[in-house]
């Protein structure tokens, strides 16, 4: 009948933040920002070619270093649930698969491979001796962890779940497991291991999909895991906003309702480097469609991380949840600099 932490119920009221796409100088900023918000947890995924760019060599340095950012969010007493994929979609390059993947002779990405799961078996281990400290059963703030992500749009394999299902058990982690899928009848119905919950992937008609999800799983509480409060930009495809007013209407009518939520994003960041991913043989667009390097989503926070007029319409409902947020002020935006101008001279398509 709820989600329970340390024996107390709460109301899971989550934005999405990566610590990837963020200098980390500016992680606390986001975060606080997310807390006076009115929000209580923050989630991130966690890009595996990011963090193993070679096989068997991480990298946990930097914007990439995973410790501190979760030791932000438990320094400004925010829960987290922690997305490790392996795969993760995000609109980030191969959905986190690391590039090397593809140069094991006959391998099979997303199934019960050998070849594919040994790897998977490493990442594992290695991300979640990072997150280790910040298990909740270890006084942290990770009270929930995402096995995969979208499978349902993609295969079927009850066991694959279960497999990396059991590599997050072995690590130690007592918290919450949950998959996250899209809003279509198919998916919402797939079936999930026992013991791990099913969370909700959708951004329109939030209460019709919530109907949706609870009878799909009636003896568990429905979340929407990705709001989607944005869009991702694609280069050439003309940028696609929505009215924040009647998208905080719908935030209060399932929270009324008794839905926990996380908005993706609340913090949008860069696609730094070369991670900005591509679609390829999408409905209505065969050719292939790269993502820009901005991930600005139209989320609540802009991609320099300021407030926006949907911060201020989604604080005034979420307030309304959690009262006690109320205490904290809204940190200002960072002020901008100009750096004169920078002349692009090569391009590559």
């Amino acid at each position: 009948d709820g989600v329970y932490v340390d024996g107390k119920q709460m109301r899971l009221l989550c934005g999405e933040v990566h610590y990837f796409r963020i200098m980390p100088q500016y992680w606390k900023d986001s975060l606080e920002k997310l807390r006076a918000c009115g929000l209580n947890t923050v989630s991130t995924y966690c890009p595996w070619n990011a963090h193993e760019p070679a096989e068997g060599k991480f990298d946990f340095d930097g914007i990439l270093n995973l410790r501190k950012f979760l030791q932000t969010a438990q320094d400004l007493g925010l829960k987290v649930m922690l997305r490790p994929g392996p795969y993760i979609c995000s609109e980030w390059d191969t959905g986190g698969l690391p590039w090397w993947l593809g140069i094991k002779p006959d391998i099979r990405l997303r199934t019960r491979d050998p070849q594919f799961m040994a790897a998977v078996e490493k990442y594992m281990d290695r991300i979640l001796e990072e997150a280790k400290p910040y298990f909740c059963n270890n006084g942290g703030p990770i009270i929930a962890i995402q096995i995969e992500n979208g499978y349902a749009s993609f295969g079927n394999d009850v066991q694959y779940i279960a497999d990396i299902a059991d590599m997050v058990k072995k690590s130690g982690f007592e918290g919450i497991l949950y998959t996250s899928d899209g809003d279509s009848d198919t998916r919402i119905h797939s079936k999930n291991p026992k013991g791990i919950w099913k969370t909700l992937m959708t951004g329109t008609k939030l209460a019709e999909n919530i109907k949706l999800i609870r009878k799909a799983q009636p003896d568990l509480p429905a979340m929407i895991s990705e709001y989607w409060v944005g869009q991702g930009l694609r280069l050439g495809v003309k940028m696609r906003t929505r009215d924040y007013e009647s998208m905080a209407k719908e935030l209060d009518e399932i929270l009324a309702d008794g839905a926990h939520v996380c908005c993706y994003m609340f913090h949008g960041g860069t696609n730094f480097g070369l991670y900005n991913g591509a679609l390829k043989d999408v409905p209505g667009a065969r050719e292939y469609i790269p993502f820009a390097s901005s991930y600005d989503v139209d989320a609540v926070l802009t991609e320099a991380g300021d407030t926006t007029p949907k911060y201020d319409a989604f604080r005034k409902v979420f307030l309304k949840y959690n009262p006690e947020a109320s205490k904290y002020k809204v940190p200002a935006n960072s002020t901008k600099k100009a750096y004169g101008k920078i002349n692009f001279t090569k391009a590559a398509p």
